[in-house]
């Protein structure tokens, strides 16, 4: 293919498929994120090949998108938004698969530092409800401010400062009962 770019060793025509300012700033967005929606992936999904694909994916979305996204940092933030919904959403629908097949010749993985805290994490975050919990997130993973929060959620700052608070002190509670 003529004009392709290589995007894990795949080659891809962006003119087949798109202009080719979209194509270059799709590829500018590629370069620059990569690492970023990588290593988000490889933190929350704990594999490499799962957080492989879980970019990969990711970028297909960014391509879907592209003209809808905004400029700037906002493309960044709109990116690693994603990511972690698409990650938690990856968990949730493993976790469903797998109550319901009760395999039970299933042996867990070794206990490694990397596991545990994964799993402390998802104890914390399933046990905080949905409003609070990406509250939680959007300050402490994203590391957004209180009136980035506001605005991505479209609710007040001070509603953003009360579910900050109620989420830190119930992760705080479930974290001391562990």
């Amino acid at each position: 293919m003529s004009g392709g770019k290589s995007l894990l060793g795949v080659r891809v025509d962006f003119h087949s498929n798109m202009p080719a300012t979209e194509g270059k700033r799709f590829s500018a967005l590629y370069r620059s994120l990569w690492p970023v929606v990588y290593k988000r992936c490889r933190r929350l999904l704990s594999a490499d090949p799962l957080a492989e694909d879980a970019a990969q994916e990711i970028f297909l979305k960014v391509m879907a998108h592209l003209t809808e996204l905004p400029p700037g940092e906002d493309t960044a933030r709109w990116i690693r938004r994603v990511t972690s919904n698409y990650c938690f959403n990856h968990l949730r629908n493993q976790k469903r698969r797998f109550d319901a097949r009760l395999d039970l010749e299933w042996e867990p993985p070794p206990f490694t530092d990397a596991v545990l805290d994964r799993d402390l994490v998802r104890r914390v975050i399933d046990s905080i409800p949905e409003d609070l919990r990406v509250v939680g997130w959007l300050n402490h993973v994203d590391e957004l401010d209180q009136h980035d929060i506001a605005e991505r959620l479209n609710i007040s700052r001070r509603t953003v400062v009360s579910r900050l608070a109620t989420f830190n002190a119930r992760a705080r509670r479930v974290l001391q009962s562990l």
